[in-house]
């Protein structure tokens, strides 16, 4: 630690104060409960640059930072050392309306974008937890995506380009700003969902789309998540096109601060749709809608106008504010065949109620997403090695259904104990490559993927 220490006294005498500093508040920053020592806050990519060769030359550990939203993803880290703001990296670079493609630093934030696009009635369907304050690189990186992806797919599909900024200080560029880019190495996915441990973003390119006039949201009230799973299906089997289809267990349902729906949920599980179009196309969705859910046993309710709006933020806002609430133990992020979302969610429910706790649930239906939030009276008083238990009993009947399992949000001790991401396999060999490729001395995020890595 003395070590770290006077590497970081050398750099912010070669950086200067006004760069590199001891931070304010080092809680803000902490990953894990690990805080940073010092503060970087770039105003330009070259100061960035300029950090980043630094820490590499004095074997500085680095975690970038953009508003905090998605700091609790991926393993602890391994070290502490430099936080790096991308806060004042935050300018609209381009906007091309008639392209339909916008270029952005990666400290600008998606609500702040959004504002913009919706000045020329157009919109990134980027709707992740947390998305007003979080920032265009913080989602990237850690490759957040939210119910409209059913839609509009992720990050990953609308990103056109992006530049970043290696670990030794030289500058990347991948894709470009028109939709059809050369054919190539695809370095723009390679960086979606990497944590920051490959090098830090800059500026990403996205195409964008209109935005839609009219929004409707209709809710089958079902008596089971299994049943809910069968009325969801059949929508997604339809000729209807919703946006999103989100299933939501009993427990999620009853556990939200605010609930912009009827006051009476009418059974164990809902599956909430939304439509975008014209103010024909809602309405004749959303009727066709009602008539589907009514003939597979679901009882209908529809939202439109600002109850949808609210219904949106509502299910956006639903996951972290479970997870992060008083008796959020942990948060597991699952991926299933859609046919088999309401079977884990069923499965998650008994496995919680035989450890004494309780289960809510989220999923994407249409792709297979499934949260699951275990809740427990006294989460603080929980042994890390039962909980731990949990995780790892779910992930064997994930991986019994061919998916994955993953931890999103838990104690320390749980993550380590039970492993973020599972049975890691062969892959994280060539994962391993490729980081030692790009940041040879390991300073980016060191931990975050797995194994120290």
């Amino acid at each position: 630690m003395r070590d770290l220490r006077s590497a970081i006294e050398r750099l912010q005498r070669e950086l200067g104060p006004e760069v590199l500093a001891p931070p304010d508040e080092p809680s803000r920053y902490a990953v894990d409960g690990q805080e940073p020592l010092a503060l970087a806050q770039p105003g330009t990519v070259e100061e960035l640059a300029a950090i980043l060769r630094l820490a590499t030359e004095h074997s500085v550990p680095v975690a970038p930072y953009g508003s905090g939203s998605f700091v609790h993803l991926g393993a602890p880290l391994a070290a502490a050392g430099i936080a790096l703001s991308l806060a004042w990296l935050n300018t609209i670079v381009a906007h091309e309306p008639a392209d339909l493609t916008v270029t952005v630093q990666a400290g600008v934030t998606l609500g702040d974008l959004q504002r913009c696009l919706g000045e020329h009635d157009q919109c990134l369907p980027l709707d992740p937890a947390c998305s007003d304050e979080a920032t265009i690189g913080g989602i990237v990186a850690a490759g957040a995506s939210g119910p409209s992806r059913f839609r509009y797919g992720t990050s990953a599909d609308m990103l056109l380009g992006m530049r970043a900024v290696a670990a030794t200080g030289e500058p990347m560029k991948a894709g470009g700003r028109v939709v059809k880019n050369v054919a190539g190495y695809d370095l723009t996915r390679l960086f979606v969902g990497s944590l920051g441990t490959l090098g830090v973003l800059t500026e990403l390119t996205f195409k964008v789309w209109p935005r839609l006039p009219e929004r409707a949201m209709v809710v089958g009230w079902c008596e089971s998540c299994e049943q809910a799973q069968q009325v969801a299906a059949a929508l997604v089997a339809s000729q209807l096109e919703p946006v999103f289809v989100e299933l939501l267990n009993a427990r999620s349902l009853g556990r939200a601060d605010h609930r912009p729906l009827s006051t009476d949920d009418g059974g164990g599980a809902a599956v909430i749709a939304s439509f975008w179009g014209t103010a024909a196309e809602t309405s004749y969705q959303l009727t066709e809608a009602k008539a589907l859910f009514l003939e597979t046993g679901a009882r209908p309710e529809g939202v439109r106008g600002e109850d949808e709006r609210a219904g949106r933020l509502w299910l956006r806002t639903l996951v972290p504010r479970i997870g992060g609430g008083p008796a959020g133990l942990l948060t597991m992020k699952l991926s299933v065949l859609s046919s088999d979302v309401g079977k884990v969610i069923s499965k998650a429910e008994r496995l919680a109620g035989d450890f004494g706790w309780r289960c809510a649930a989220q999923a994407h239906a249409g792709n297979g997403i499934v949260y699951v939030i275990v809740e427990a009276p006294s989460p603080i008083d929980e042994p890390p090695e039962r909980v731990a238990g949990l995780c790892e009993e779910l992930r064997a009947e994930t991986q019994r259904l061919g998916g994955w399992a993953i931890i999103e949000r838990g104690p320390v001790a749980v993550k380590k104990l039970a492993g973020v991401w599972g049975n890691t396999g062969a892959q994280w060999e060539l994962m391993a490559s490729i980081k030692r490729a790009f940041d040879p001395a390991g300073i980016l995020n060191p931990g975050r993927l797995a194994d120290g890595r």
